[in-house]
């Protein structure tokens, strides 16, 4: 891990002589509590707020409005601990990267640049906790993934699918016409010689941002392959947010399908309410409605502050509440959190 990081920052070192090269990142620690009722675990970890790496950007002026960019997240466990501990995976190569160009026409990323689903499901429906516990992050927090993680609770994606890049993707976006954009990412279908078929996967969004609104619709697409057996899925996901001004008000919703029939679905309302210039409240209220009979239907709500130490260093405490009558045998699912996060 260490060298793979080395080799990386020695090419855009090397890059550096003719490019502009950004190094920046964030820290994240965080104190966890979870309990579903018949065992609790408390466990110092990372990224209850932001995700901890180390990111690398790369821009080169080519002339006539056109440049060339790249970036190179790394992604790391700073606090020791298995990967189940942390909550989330230190294998190099989980982070964002890419190479692209970017002018009057959009912008092109080739590699695994962010998909245009993570917009929608962290900034507009999994805020103000984006991808992290209550917001995308499953059900009872980041110890939610089975037997063997301290508290056994059962897995739960509360946005029916966690959407965040794509390995070997095309991504484009367009330029801001007035407050509208769109985004598209591909990833090409194919067949190796045993012919195994890789599906392709497509996703497409459009964006509104202007004044007090800001809104999006996403539609992610996986094909079929035939040579495994997997079935077509679809994920369709709304989000929409008003600014008004004293607080922020946000609803979102997704449909997730396979094979064109309803896998589950889910609605969430949210608040961002600042209560000083340091000082921010969130909540965030959410439901998923389960057409399989695969977890029951669920509600959960989140409930967190957030305080600005400085520009780049704050502290955050959230409760989080998950219950169903068919999810964890009947029993509510809590976790409680407080973290640092430094960025640099």
């Amino acid at each position: 891990m260490k060298k793979t990081l080395i080799a990386a920052a020695a090419l855009f070192a090397a890059a550096g002589a003719m490019a502009e090269v950004t190094v920046f990142g964030t820290l994240d620690t965080t104190l966890r509590i979870t309990d579903n009722g018949t065992a609790q675990k408390t466990t110092v970890g990372r990224d209850g707020s932001g995700t901890t790496g180390l990111y690398l950007r790369v821009s080169e002026d080519l002339g006539d409005g056109l440049k060339a960019i790249g970036l190179y997240e790394h992604d790391f466990n700073f606090t020791g601990g298995t990967v189940a501990d942390q909550g989330a995976s230190s294998n190099d190569g989980t982070g964002e990267r890419y190479a692209g160009l970017q002018g009057a026409f959009g912008t092109i990323k080739l590699g695994a640049p962010n998909q245009p689903s993570l917009t929608i499901q962290s900034g507009l429906r999994g805020a103000p906790f984006g991808t992290k516990d209550g917001g995308r992050n499953s059900a009872g927090g980041v110890y939610a993934s089975g037997p063997g993680t301290g508290t056994g609770t059962p897995a739960l994606v509360m946005f029916g699918k966690s959407l965040t890049r794509q390995n070997g993707s095309i991504v484009y976006e367009t330029p801001n016409f007035s407050g509208f954009s769109a985004a598209a990412m591909i990833v090409p279908g194919s067949q190796d010689n045993a012919g195994e078929d890789t599906a392709a996967q497509t996703d497409l969004a459009v964006f509104y941002k202007a004044g007090p609104i800001n809104s999006g619709l996403a539609i992610y697409s996986l094909g079929e392959n035939k040579s495994t057996g997997a079935v077509e899925e679809q994920l369709l996901h709304l989000g929409f947010q008003y600014n008004f001004g004293f607080a922020t008000f946000g609803v979102g919703y997704h449909n997730y399908t396979a094979d064109g029939d309803d896998v589950n679905s889910g609605l969430n309302l949210q608040a961002i309410v600042p209560l000083s210039e340091q000082l921010t409240l969130g909540v965030n209220y959410q439901t998923l409605t389960d057409e399989v009979d695969a977890t029951g239907d669920v509600n959960q709500v989140a409930v967190g502050v957030n305080y600005a130490l400085s520009k780049l260093t704050s502290v955050y405490a959230r409760y989080v509440s998950t219950t169903g009558d068919d999810y964890n045998g009947g029993d509510t699912v809590s976790t409680m959190l407080a973290g640092l996060r430094v960025n640099f």
